[in-house]
């Protein structure tokens, strides 16, 4: 449990970040979407993270794959109104993995109305105490956790997921079947397989650009509701509209713009893929496959229409269509999470 009971309000708000900055525990605020407004020093160390990383975090993303599900119950429950108290892992940049217990409490607005929540966290595990050590495999991996499906293997193994489930057909990755007849993979098989190649194996193909690319970032701040709306409205001959067209959508489909935004801008474009995951794992509980795909293309044909009435040249038109062609793929991987 952490030490000390955090206050049920503590806003971070900007006159109050120096003291935030003193608690005795990591805290950091975040909006009803589940994206970081703020963080104080700890949390920032927590999670070995520089300031201006900070409005590119989100709740979910801060945590392992793995345990997404149960930050996502997290959420959805302080959302409500009640305070709730979790224990999930993480890994830093460096690649150091740590469990921490969180403690979630509701922001409240104006109104007093739920918005957003704080999050006060205190780090409870290593999970990777010695990434150089050798022969200690206990040391430098946490225990295997819960079974995940072949789209998280895939990811964690830098393989496509038909490339799992060929590995699977052929016997060469073990996997277990789920009471719904559904595949998951150990993480303990994971890093066996992982291990056997001498490192994940690598995907063939463009590899991501690493820099900033300010003309895609300009493009989806000024036209980024226009893209939105035009893709959706070419997804659907007459009749009633699709999820991607309806009002409910837009405040989740301006969201994620602007996450993808942020990160062209910071020159971070995993997550940019990320972002486009989590919106689309979330599109697929309303949405068919076919209707995402069919979105994402449109938008993506869009995309680099803009580009082109920006005049970015040639070098900034390659890097977004590898990262437009990135972000389209996270379709399979949020299918396959669906089972």
């Amino acid at each position: 449990m952490i030490a000390a009971s955090p206050p049920e309000r503590a806003p971070l708000r900007p006159a109050e970040t120096a003291a935030a900055d003193v608690a005795p525990f990591a805290v950091a605020t975040f909006d009803p979407e589940g994206a970081c407004l703020e963080a104080n020093a700890a949390w920032l160390r927590l999670h070995g993270l520089q300031p201006d990383a900070v409005p590119l975090q989100t709740w979910c993303g801060s945590v392992l794959i793995a345990d997404r599900e149960l930050a996502r119950s997290a959420l959805a429950d302080v959302l409500r109104g009640t305070r709730r108290e979790v224990t999930l892992r993480s890994q830093r940049p460096d690649g150091a993995g740590f469990a921490f217990e969180a403690t979630l409490v509701p922001r409240r607005g104006a109104d007093d109305a739920p918005d957003g929540f704080h999050a006060f966290e205190h780090a409870v595990q290593p999970l990777d105490a010695d990434p150089e050590a050798e022969g200690d495999e206990q040391a430098r991996t946490p225990a295997a956790g819960p079974d995940v499906s072949p789209g998280v293997a895939a990811r964690s193994l830098g393989v496509s997921i038909s490339t799992v489930r060929r590995w699977i057909e052929e016997g060469r990755l073990e996997a277990t079947r789920t009471a719904g007849g559904h595949r998951r993979v150990s993480e303990a098989e994971l890093r066996r397989v992982g291990r056997s190649a001498n490192g994940p194996p690598r995907l063939r193909g463009s590899r991501l650009p690493e820099h900033p690319i300010p003309v895609l970032a300009r493009a989806l701040l000024e036209q980024g509701d226009g893209l939105v709306s035009g893709a959706a409205s070419r997804c659907y001959v007459d009749g009633a509209p699709g999820w991607f067209a309806q009002p409910r959508a837009r405040s989740d489909l301006r969201i994620w713009v602007r996450r993808v935004a942020r990160a062209a801008e910071a020159g971070r474009p995993r997550d940019a893929v990320e972002a486009t995951r989590d919106m689309f794992v979330q599109a697929r509980t309303v949405a068919g496959l076919e209707e995402c795909q069919v979105f994402a293309d449109r938008f993506s044909a869009l995309v680099l229409r803009a580009l082109t009435r920006l005049d970015g040249g040639p070098q900034a038109a390659t890097d977004v269509s590898v990262l437009l062609a990135a972000m389209r793929r996270t379709l399979s991987s949020s299918e396959d999470e669906r089972g």
